[in-house]
């Protein structure tokens, strides 16, 4: 139907309101999204995909789509993973407007390649075959992130096994000074 009700739309011009909890509905058929919260609260109005690349907070970045987030601590203008065991240096510098010390650093599953090259290391825990995509989970210190990559690139550069250290090259990362509704 999300066909459909698009057609119909362009077709006569009308606006339509469509009320939907499927993201990937919204996504398809919207020209514009309003992203409310538990309470009602209107979070972001946006095209959708603004919405998807630059969502306003933690919550609309968690709500549309998959997502890992990771607990940091900025120190002496590093990051550094949170945990409790070591200080594991994060590569990725965050914008000069976070103002707390814990911050959280945010990107999707298939905005990291997997490599054997590189600073940030990680082992991965379990590879799933999903036909066109692999999703791998690697634990990163404390925490255990989830990396897509589509199955052609994956048996171009090799496809990683339970319990390989390998390195994470992340893009499009964002960092939150507060995450709701996510737990570590």
């Amino acid at each position: 139907m999300r066909f459909e009700i698009k057609q119909l739309q362009e077709e006569t011009g009308i606006t339509i309101i469509y009320v939907t909890h499927d993201q990937d509905i919204a996504l398809v058929i919207s020209d514009r999204i309003a992203v409310m919260d538990n309470s009602g609260r209107i979070r972001q109005v946006d095209q959708p995909e603004n919405l998807y690349t630059d969502p306003v907070d933690s919550y609309v970045y968690r709500f549309l789509g998959l997502s890992n987030f990771i607990p940091c601590e900025k120190s002496d203008g590093k990051v550094y993973v949170k945990n409790d065991a070591e200080s594991i240096p994060f590569p990725y510098p965050p914008p000069a407007g976070l103002k707390s010390k814990v911050v959280y650093s945010a990107f999707r599953p298939a905005d990291v390649k997997l490599s054997e090259d590189g600073e940030l290391k990680g082992r991965v825990t379990r590879v799933i075959f999903l036909g066109d995509i692999y999703e791998y989970r690697v634990q990163l210190g404390p925490c255990e992130i989830r990396v897509q990559q589509d199955s052609f690139t994956a048996r171009q550069e090799g496809i990683f096994k339970e319990g390989d250290i390998c390195a994470l090259n992340i893009r499009n990362l964002r960092y939150y000074d507060d995450v709701e509704g996510v737990s570590f």
